[in-house]
């Protein structure tokens, strides 16, 4: 039997069945961390125990989200070309690998996320979780408050003042640090602000 477009091919065996590539995908590494993080946050949100239709927030913002993350990470990360930089060369571990899954896409080796790019992720992630959840949480139960009123100022701001500043969007931590939270006044009125100096 001639092998088809949806073979893939294992230490030079065929796998033709779904047994088969179950067997190598869950033997990957880099799946069982992902299967060990789903459990975890399954079984740690079961013992907290007093549900509500706010559990399915999360999920809803993950499936609505994901393909857009899928999406940036293919073009922005993958399909990262080697750049020099002075005397070397920048170029993501992870590109290479992809470009390697690009010469040989039948290999199951090259078709999984390589394992430190994917502590990579989880840890960039977990940060971005950490600096950004609070934020958002607090908005969404108190859209009324002081805190969200300033937020929504600055950002309006952003748009429609000068847009090199108030660069935050739930938070300006970054803003104070960068020197990006001026008052109103002392900045100008930008024309470009609606446009970003294009068309």
């Amino acid at each position: 039997m001639s092998a088809t477009a949806l073979d893939r091919r294992l230490d030079g065996r065929t796998l033709r069945t779904g047994r088969e590539l179950l067997g190598v995908f869950v033997r990957k590494t880099s799946v069982r961390i992902m299967m060990l993080a789903w459990v975890g946050v399954v079984t740690w949100r079961i013992t907290l125990g007093a549900w509500s239709w706010w559990d399915a927030v999360p999920l809803a913002v993950v499936l609505m989200v994901e393909p857009f993350v899928e999406w940036v990470l293919h073009v922005a990360i993958l399909h990262h070309r080697p750049r020099p930089v002075g005397r070397f060369t920048w170029d993501f571990h992870a590109a290479q690998k992809h470009r390697a899954h690009h010469r040989d896409p039948h290999d199951v080796h090259t078709a999984f996320v390589p394992l430190r790019d994917l502590v990579a992720l989880m840890v960039g992630f977990a940060v971005a979780y950490i600096l950004i959840a609070p934020a958002l949480r607090y908005a969404v139960t108190c859209m009324k408050s002081r805190y969200v009123r300033r937020v929504q100022r600055l950002h309006r701001l952003h748009h429609f003042r000068n847009e090199h500043y108030w660069m935050g969007v739930t938070m300006h931590f970054a803003d104070r640090m960068f020197r990006t939270l001026p008052e109103k006044n002392a900045v100008p009125l930008s024309p470009t602000a609606r446009t970003l100096g294009g068309d």
